[in-house]
């Protein structure tokens, strides 16, 4: 029922400071009066804060890493989650700098996201947490993510759904966000780090990308707090304040092909003799610059040969950049005893001696015996026309490790290359990702079609090939082909000779002659989310895993014409 005033009926409205003899006049009123009384405590009512919400991006490549047992890996263009090879000891580490949240912030909301770079669906378990410190270090070698303190407050998850390519997922961290928030010692614009240990088994992850392979694409945190009850200075309406709403990643396409920096155009030289190094390569802080945009073609002597003291320095970093290698037979760079170097947008062409069965590479790192190999970066290169192989590693003895092959184009045609990338007994961890083979055929001298002599013997046209090797053989051990575009060969990718740990994943293997992916009398090997398209066979695996191994083939797409998976006396989850 509603109630109404008459036409003689008064509202008044009176509180605290109403004068008195405004008081009186009303009281000595005929009519009906509704009078509301309030008091006035000159405090005002407390207002909520407004809600922030804050995205923090990982902004180095240092800053999303695995580990999975003693193996730390900081520069992969992905990321897996879930477990590698152990089953006690693998992690995904996330390092977000500048987190500018204020202490006694409020939580509402924090999600991690993350990137999917291929349809998978195998079934993962891991733990999520924060790391328990008031300012997270950055991971290395020797602060790695197992090493770390974690929160109390932690989330399992058991993800056994599909997951798309090209999509988003977000995991939630609320809890565990609020306790490092709630130390005493953080303070806004500190760094804090999200580490997930895998809980599964061997090799069950799932594939994300990294700041390495899109800056854009890189996990994420987006948090959304309040810092708690504030009042406003005075009675009248405080003005109206936003509220930020929280923010979706856009959805991103597939990253396209990686294809190789181009060089730095350079004019040609007017001899066919290269300049001469200056005696002492430009230095500066801790990086030996050791050839800058110089041309070498048809040089007559090896023109860089990584082997002294200073070589063997990890503090010091060895450049070779932007340089052309041409029109020679002898192998413009052999590192074999060294730590640290970089190789980056050079190009190596014609790189051949014509004689049947003396094939030379563009870059060979053989190791010889009491070598020790180190921290090589080979990036953004093109080869081309190489006798043998564009990048040999091992020939001599297996002491090499973390050696990241990344987005070069390697290129062969009928009548020269052996192969794009020929990893020998390595102990690894070794890397070839977002690289693009293509034109790898087999080894013939003398060859019939077309006519001519073939450098290199004894191989059948692998873009990418993994095994035993050195002068006591020894199988190729921690090896990763991740992301890399292998086309119009004879086999894109052959694992053989007992090669243990290899991991062959979200590859683009296609229009090849033979084979996609072959493996015979592997050790362990694990081929996974790659995307196989009108090859003849797409997988063949042969006699594999040999004692003690494991063979695992999942989440593969195959797309066009083609056998999609041969098994030879091979037993594969």
């Amino acid at each position: 029922m509603k109630s109404k005033l008459g036409k003689a009926s008064r509202l008044c409205v009176v509180d605290q400071k109403t004068p008195s003899r405004f008081k009186s006049i009303l009281a000595g009123l005929s009519a009906p009066i509704l009078m509301l009384l309030f008091l006035y405590s000159g405090t005002p009512a407390p207002v909520l804060a407004a809600t922030t919400t804050s995205t923090y991006k990982i902004a180095s490549s240092a800053d999303d890493v695995n580990q999975d047992g003693s193996t730390f890996v900081a520069n992969s263009l992905t990321l897996w989650v879930g477990n590698g090879a152990s089953t006690a000891s693998s992690f995904t580490g996330l390092r977000f700098a500048n987190v500018t949240i204020p202490p006694g912030a409020i939580i509402s909301s924090a999600k991690l996201r993350l990137y999917s770079t291929a349809n998978q669906t195998t079934a993962i378990n891991f733990e999520l947490a924060a790391e328990a410190a008031d300012n997270s270090p950055a991971f290395s070698s020797s602060n790695l993510p197992s090493q770390r303190t974690l929160t109390a407050q932690r989330t399992q998850s058991q993800i056994t759904t599909a997951w798309n390519a090209s999509t988003w997922y977000a995991f939630d961290l609320k809890a565990s966000v609020q306790e490092v928030i709630s130390r005493a010692g953080w303070q806004s614009g500190n760094s804090l780090a999200i580490l997930a240990q895998g809980l599964g088994s061997a090799s069950a992850q799932r594939v994300v990308r990294s700041y390495d392979g899109n800056t854009s694409q890189a996990p994420r945190l987006v948090v959304s707090y309040s810092t708690g009850a504030t009042n406003t200075p005075t009675p009248t309406n405080p003005p109206a304040t936003a509220t930020s709403l929280p923010q979706t990643p856009t959805p991103v396409p597939p990253t396209p092909t990686l294809a190789p920096t181009t060089p730095t155009p350079v004019p040609p030289t007017p001899t066919s003799v290269p300049p001469t190094p200056t005696a002492t390569p430009l230095t500066s802080g801790s990086v030996r610059v050791l050839c800058d945009s110089q041309i070498y073609d048809s040089y007559t002597t090896k023109p860089f040969v990584l082997d002294t003291t200073i070589d063997q320095d990890p503090t010091v970093q060895k450049v070779i950049r932007n340089c052309t290698f041409r029109n020679s037979n002898k192998p413009p760079i052999v590192i074999r005893n060294a730590k640290n170097v970089l190789v980056e947008g050079s190009t190596f062409e014609n790189i051949r001696t014509n004689i049947a069965g003396d094939g030379v590479q563009a870059i060979n790192i053989p190791c010889p015996a009491g070598c020790a190999i180190d921290n090589i970066t080979i990036r953004n290169n093109t080869f081309r026309y190489i006798g043998a192989d564009g990048i040999q590693l091992g020939s001599d003895t297996a002491n090499i490790s973390n050696v990241y092959i990344v987005g070069n184009e390697f290129v062969g045609r009928d009548d020269v290359g052996e192969n794009g990338v020929d990893v020998k007994g390595v102990v690894g961890p070794i890397y070839v990702t977002g690289n693009r083979f293509h034109g790898f055929r087999p080894c013939e001298s003398p060859k019939t079609i077309p006519a001519g002599t073939q450098d290199c013997s004894g191989s059948n046209g692998p873009a990418v090939t993994i095994h035993d090797g050195g002068s006591v053989l020894t199988p190729a051990d921690q090896v990763t082909v991740e992301d890399n575009d292998l086309y119009d060969n004879t086999f894109g990718i052959h694992v053989g000779g007992g090669a243990k740990n290899i991991t062959l994943r979200g590859n683009r293997v296609s229009n090849n002659l033979s084979i996609g992916i072959h493996v015979e009398q592997a050790t362990s090997v694990q081929i996974t989310g790659n995307v196989l398209t009108d090859n003849p066979i797409h997988i063949k695996v042969s006699y594999t895993p040999l004692l003690g191994g494991f063979c695992v083939i999942n989440d593969n797409t195959f797309v066009g014409t083609g056998t999609p998976l041969v098994l030879v006396s091979s037993n594969c989850n």
